[in-house]
């Protein structure tokens, strides 16, 4: 087998998750609008019922209760990684396995999340350098940001002369255009 042919369709493959995700995105921002149209549309029922005394509202009850419910849960501007992040950012860097992404995304934005989609997402966040994974687990977390200097610096700068400045440049004036 061919390692080129093998790191060719897992590119392809990457790059149809990324194409799903973009459609699961549009398919949210459209049961966003949906939602917000239902609700517009309840209210102008109730205007219309109480200029009109008319009685017919009763019959969109069960549905204003189920669009007022899903609206509300719904955040019509979050992507599904950027329900991830704030999952991640609320547990306050305790990690989390993608079926309880899952659950916390239901219990907050959408009802109807699929688990292999989170797992997918996180999955690819974490190759992009956006989530971190402890190893041999499936457990997901945001990258720890208050790491000391050194270490975001790399290591070029720890050993470097940012911090070991070289003793026989102490004492030198710096020339106009950084020579001697």
């Amino acid at each position: 087998m061919d390692s080129d042919l093998i790191k060719k369709r897992l590119l392809e493959l990457d790059k149809l998750d990324a194409i799903a995700d973009k459609e699961i995105e549009h398919q949210q921002r459209i049961k966003a609008a949906n939602a917000d149209e239902r609700k517009e549309l309840f209210v102008a029922a109730k205007v219309f019922a109480r200029l009109t005394g008319s009685v017919e509202t009763q019959e969109f009850s069960q549905f204003e209760k189920r669009a007022v419910q899903s609206a509300d849960r719904h955040v019509a501007d979050l992507t599904l990684p950027e329900m991830i992040s704030k999952v991640l950012e609320a547990m306050g860097g305790k990690g989390m396995e993608p079926k309880e992404i899952s659950d916390k995304i239901s219990e907050s934005w959408m009802p109807d999340v699929v688990v292999n989609n989170v797992a997918s997402s996180c999955w690819r966040m974490w190759k992009q350098g956006r989530l971190t994974k402890d190893e041999g687990t499936k457990i997901y977390r945001l990258p720890q940001t208050n790491e000391p200097p050194d270490e975001k610096l790399g290591s070029e700068a720890s050993e470097g002369s940012l911090f070991n400045p070289d003793p026989e440049a102490q004492g030198v004036k710096a020339a106009p255009g950084g020579g001697p």
